[in-house]
């Protein structure tokens, strides 16, 4: 009955404060003057009392404001007379009431003094926090994004990416003002985590403030509470600047994605830098690179001795165009590890005129016996990268072509669609016949060289015709 009457109450706090918003010219989120005569905060303020251990009577309440946040923040200046003394005292507070996480208020600070003394302020002055307080430091801030995670809407789990500052103040205990840099990631909350999810972002991320308070009676980390957080999703960057292809930092940066991107390729020969093309910097929490860049295939596979001499096929070989934003955050550097970080990237296939093509390009008539052989090899491919339940097949061979590339490159736009066989059954494809569903117009290059007794594809674009009106 008692969780049901402060309920109750707090539903009336929130409409009394929605009502006080509607004098304040709309200002949402903004803190405005309450009723000093409210019941409601009286009831609050026994509460306070009670949990403070303050054997008090509350003579009036001098001041009083509201403001919602992820609840209702109350910050109040009353006066109170002791029961023991008689002596009256006055007191400031502010607290947070937040029903779904617990029926009793959050506290963000609570302080008195008695009447006469001088007018020193109430709360002690922020200091730094200490360097022997690291460790501290960073278990209270990761305590303060597991809140921030299970108070919020979504189902992503946040990380701290950095803390900007952090403060301390003594409170009844010690109260700790941190500023932090926290990235929203792919993880799910209610999942295992893992490092792949972690480094991926599903949201620009944000600054954050928060309060942390913990008791003198218990100063473990695990026991402390945070009582107050505010986030900002406008993260201000520097301007991006143009920046020399040919310096150092630029050069370091091409080179750890290209090895990035190589040990993410598919391929089982090394694709390797051949050249930089663009490079931008910019100036956010460290360093944002960029960068468009031209890697290009070897004859090395990547099993071979790193200590091998890989060299791009040909001059005139297929080629990738790739984008991709590189950080450099060199404070964060530990033992065996870069303190470089690929963040972004996006490769396509690099196009040059057909002079410069070994041999030229040559169409195909799509019946050849070298298309037909390709076909089968083609599907597979296709249902291996194809998201669909189903196994794919080609409906029919648009256009084809043939280039001499270090071995041949035929190029084939294909129709292609979903057939009823699911993949789980691997049924042999004469026992499979095409639907309507899944149809799709791919363009796919495949790259063979007999002597080595492999081909490959180095592109696959596919696109939906559904909706493609005949």
């Amino acid at each position: 009955m008692r969780s049901i009457t402060f309920l109750r109450f707090q539903l009336i706090a929130v409409l009394f404060m929605f009502n006080s918003y509607a004098d304040a010219k709309n200002c949402v989120g903004c803190p405005v003057d309450a009723d000093v005569n409210s019941p409601e905060i009286k009831k609050h303020l026994e509460k306070v009392l009670v949990a403070q251990n303050e054997d008090c009577d509350i003579v009036k309440v001098i001041s009083a404001q509201t403001q919602i946040i992820s609840g209702v923040r109350y910050k109040v200046y009353f006066e109170v007379k002791d029961r023991r003394t008689n002596q009256l005292k006055f007191c400031s507070t502010s607290f947070v009431s937040q029903v779904w996480i617990s029926p009793e208020p959050q506290m963000e600070y609570f302080n008195c003094k008695l009447q006469g003394r001088d007018n020193r302020q109430l709360l002690a002055t922020l200091k730094e926090v200490e360097a022997n307080e690291k460790e501290l430091v960073t278990q209270l801030a990761d305590l303060a994004v597991k809140t921030l995670d299970d108070i919020d809407t979504d189902n992503y789990k946040r990380v701290v990416a950095e803390v900007l500052d952090a403060k301390k103040q003594l409170v009844n205990g010690i109260m700790y003002h941190l500023k932090l840099r926290v990235k929203i990631t792919s993880c799910s909350e209610d999942r295992k985590v893992s490092a792949d999810c972690e480094q991926e972002e599903s949201h620009s991320q944000e600054i954050c403030k928060v309060q942390i308070h913990r008791s003198f009676a218990d100063s473990s980390p695990l026991n402390a509470k945070v009582v107050s957080s505010e986030c900002d999703h406008n993260i201000l960057l520097g301007e991006p600047k143009e920046a020399s292809v040919e310096s150092e930092e630029i050069k370091a940066a091409a080179n750890f994605a290209a090895e990035r991107i190589d040990q993410m390729s598919n391929s089982i020969y090394k694709q390797i830098l051949v050249r930089i093309l663009e490079a931008t910097s910019q100036v956010a929490a460290g360093i944002k690179m960029d960068l468009k860049l031209e890697l290009g295939n070897t004859e090395c596979m990547k099993n071979m001795d790193k200590k091998a001499n890989c060299e791009v096929v040909s001059e005139n070989a297929e080629k990738m165009i790739c984008r991709v934003s590189v950080w450099s955050q060199p404070w964060k550097q530990s033992s065996g590890k870069s303190h470089l970080k690929l963040s972004k990237f996006y490769c396509g296939p690099f196009y040059r005129t057909k002079r410069s093509l070994v041999g030229g390009e040559s169409s195909l008539d799509t019946n050849d016996k070298r298309v037909t052989d390709l076909t089968d090899y083609v599907e597979d491919e296709l249902t291996n990268r194809s998201n669909s339940q189903y196994t794919k097949t080609i409906v029919k061979v648009l256009n084809a072509t043939v280039q001499v590339v270090s071995g041949k490159l035929t190029r084939l736009t294909v129709e292609v669609t979903d057939t009823n066989c699911l993949k789980s059954e691997n049924k042999l494809k004469s026992l499979c016949s095409a639907s309507n569903q899944g149809q799709q117009l791919c363009t796919v290059a495949i790259w063979e060289r007999p002597w080595l007794n492999q081909k490959e594809i180095t592109q696959s674009e596919c696109h939906s015709t559904q909706n493609v009106g005949a």
